[in-house]
Protein backbone atom coordinates (compact mmCIF):
# COMPACT_ATOMS: atom_id res chain seq x y z
CA UNK A 1 0.00 0.00 0.00
CA UNK A 2 2.26 2.55 0.96
CA UNK A 3 4.79 1.66 -1.87
CA UNK A 4 1.74 2.09 -4.70
CA UNK A 5 1.21 5.55 -2.62
CA UNK A 6 4.26 6.53 -3.06
CA UNK A 7 4.41 5.38 -6.86
CA UNK A 8 1.60 7.40 -7.71
CA UNK A 9 2.76 10.47 -5.88
CA UNK A 10 6.11 9.79 -8.15
CA UNK A 11 4.16 10.14 -11.12
CA UNK A 12 1.78 12.85 -9.81
CA UNK A 13 5.13 14.92 -9.08
CA UNK A 14 6.76 14.48 -12.51
CA UNK A 15 4.14 15.25 -14.74
CA UNK A 16 3.50 18.58 -13.01
CA UNK A 17 6.77 19.14 -13.15
CA UNK A 18 6.77 18.59 -16.95
CA UNK A 19 4.28 20.65 -16.93
CA UNK A 20 5.38 23.58 -15.05
CA UNK A 21 4.84 26.65 -16.90
CA UNK A 22 1.57 25.57 -17.78
CA UNK A 23 0.53 24.88 -14.17
CA UNK A 24 1.96 27.98 -12.57
CA UNK A 25 -0.12 29.94 -15.60
CA UNK A 26 -3.31 27.79 -14.44
CA UNK A 27 -2.62 28.85 -10.59
CA UNK A 28 -2.82 32.63 -11.16
CA UNK A 29 -5.37 32.11 -13.44
CA UNK A 30 -7.80 30.47 -10.96
CA UNK A 31 -6.94 32.01 -7.83
CA UNK A 32 -10.03 34.15 -6.31
CA UNK A 33 -8.60 37.44 -6.98
CA UNK A 34 -8.14 36.70 -10.63
CA UNK A 35 -11.41 35.44 -10.40
CA UNK A 36 -13.27 38.18 -9.19
CA UNK A 37 -14.02 41.46 -10.18
CA UNK A 38 -13.74 44.43 -8.19
CA UNK A 39 -17.07 45.21 -6.83
CA UNK A 40 -18.79 41.52 -6.87
CA UNK A 41 -19.18 39.29 -3.79
CA UNK A 42 -17.63 36.17 -2.72
CA UNK A 43 -19.01 33.65 -1.10
CA UNK A 44 -18.07 30.36 0.84
CA UNK A 45 -19.73 27.60 2.48
CA UNK A 46 -18.86 25.47 4.59
CA UNK A 47 -21.03 22.09 5.64
CA UNK A 48 -20.03 19.02 8.01
CA UNK A 49 -22.25 16.01 8.28
CA UNK A 50 -21.64 13.72 11.24
CA UNK A 51 -23.43 10.67 12.89
CA UNK A 52 -23.03 8.54 15.37
CA UNK A 53 -24.85 5.44 16.74
CA UNK A 54 -22.99 4.84 20.03
CA UNK A 55 -21.64 7.44 22.45
CA UNK A 56 -18.60 7.09 25.47
CA UNK A 57 -20.25 7.43 29.43
CA UNK A 58 -18.09 8.87 32.12
CA UNK A 59 -16.30 5.91 32.53
CA UNK A 60 -15.43 5.47 28.87
CA UNK A 61 -17.32 2.67 28.26
CA UNK A 62 -19.58 2.37 24.61
CA UNK A 63 -23.10 2.96 25.28
CA UNK A 64 -25.07 2.05 22.20
CA UNK A 65 -27.69 4.52 21.22
CA UNK A 66 -30.19 1.72 19.69
CA UNK A 67 -30.36 4.88 16.89
CA UNK A 68 -28.79 7.43 14.27
CA UNK A 69 -27.83 10.93 15.58
CA UNK A 70 -27.24 12.83 12.82
CA UNK A 71 -25.77 16.34 13.00
CA UNK A 72 -25.53 19.11 10.39
CA UNK A 73 -23.27 22.42 10.74
CA UNK A 74 -23.32 24.67 7.84
CA UNK A 75 -20.98 28.02 7.96
CA UNK A 76 -21.69 30.69 5.11
CA UNK A 77 -19.55 33.72 4.58
CA UNK A 78 -19.88 36.56 1.89
CA UNK A 79 -18.33 39.71 1.26
CA UNK A 80 -18.08 42.16 -1.25
CA UNK A 81 -14.59 42.87 -2.70
CA UNK A 82 -13.74 46.59 -2.21
CA UNK A 83 -13.34 48.73 -5.46
CA UNK A 84 -10.18 49.58 -4.32
CA UNK A 85 -7.91 47.14 -4.29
Amino acid sequence: MKKSCLAIFSAVIALSSAHGQNASSNLTTFTPSALLSKGQYEIQSFNNLYTQNSVRDAAGDEVNLNQRQIFLTSISNHHKIPQSC
